[in-house]
């Protein structure tokens, strides 16, 4: 997600001001004086030092591209090594 700052032309979603707040590129609102939501507007997220996140309520946030692929899958165990251990265990055993 990628911030831009609220400009006088372009001001705050929430609070209305034209400074130290900030707009994302998928609708995300970032206000450093209000930290509870306006009507309309959803709690996303509370920052101490960069003020509180929100989205409208009727939007869905976006996923971003890194974590929208399937999963990788697991790496496969090292099951023949640990087989090959227990094998010569037994056989040692049964001596």
């Amino acid at each position: 997600m990628t911030w831009r700052e609220v400009t006088k032309n372009a001001q705050c979603l929430i609070c209305g001001k034209g400074g130290w707040c900030g707009r994302s590129d998928d609708g995300a609102a970032r206000c450093t004086r209000v930290s509870d939501p306006p009507a309309g507007w959803r709690l996303v997220k509370r920052n101490v030092d960069d003020g509180t996140v929100f989205r409208r309520d009727d939007e869905l946030p976006q996923r971003s591209p890194r974590a929208s692929g399937p999963k990788p899958a697991p790496k496969p165990a090292k099951c023949a090594k640990t087989w090959l251990t227990m094998d010569a265990v037994i056989k040692a055993a049964a001596r």
